[in-house]
């Protein structure tokens, strides 16, 4: 999981603690290395939830796990199915319910969001 800050005003951007430094008049170096990052940003997307007994919930974020969420829990509301085992960030496989997975598959696209415009 990428650690993530605000650019500063060098256009420095902190990655995985590392500093990477975005020079925005090289041109199409330039924009091929903010590809680069923002992808690695992208990929890098882990959703925490805490449920009420305290267990922690990291769901992948990143855009193929938003489809599976989405198709995942889309499906097991439809066919009211209250439990689904889930491999998690982390490679754990947890119980999850169908709201469970929704609410990870709207922190992400928020997430997601925000990231776009670090």
């Amino acid at each position: 999981m990428a650690t993530i800050s605000a650019t500063n005003e060098l256009g420095a951007l902190r990655l995985g603690g590392r500093a990477h430094s975005m020079r925005f008049d090289d041109g199409q170096a330039s924009r091929e290395y903010r590809k680069k990052v923002r992808t690695e940003r992208l990929n890098s997307i882990v959703v925490a939830m805490t449920r009420a007994d305290g267990t922690m919930l990291l769901f992948d974020g990143d855009e193929e796990s938003q489809k599976r969420l989405d198709r995942f829990s889309r499906r097991a509301i439809a066919s009211s199915t209250q439990i689904l085992s889930w491999t998690m960030a982390d490679n754990s496989v947890m119980e999850v319910t169908p709201d469970e997975m929704a609410q990870a598959l709207d922190l992400a696209l928020q997430e997601q969001g925000a990231q776009w415009f670090l």
